[in-house]
């Protein structure tokens, strides 16, 4: 590349710096939301949370298969020759 290029990219490069920080800096602090006091009444998802119910509770059945016996065979035919 040329010379001439690469002073224009670093130049570039420092203006580009010296934007972002300006407008950084100069940038009014706004609060996007007011907080508010707390309601004294629950939120509607607190509601339905609360009212909630599990059906099944400790009903479910056990579903590791690393518990059960991997070969229906394994009790059906022993080799008498091991």
């Amino acid at each position: 590349m040329k010379p001439k290029y690469i002073v224009i990219i670093v130049l570039s490069i420092i203006a580009a710096g010296v934007v972002f920080w300006y407008m950084r800096m100069h940038q009014p602090n706004v609060m996007l939301f007011t907080p508010k006091a707390p309601a004294k009444e629950q939120a509607l998802g607190v509601q339905i949370y609360e009212k909630q119910k599990n059906p099944v509770k400790d009903q479910i059945p056990a579903t590791n298969p690393y518990n059960k016996p991997v070969n229906p065979l394994d009790d059906s035919y022993k080799n008498p020759f091991n």
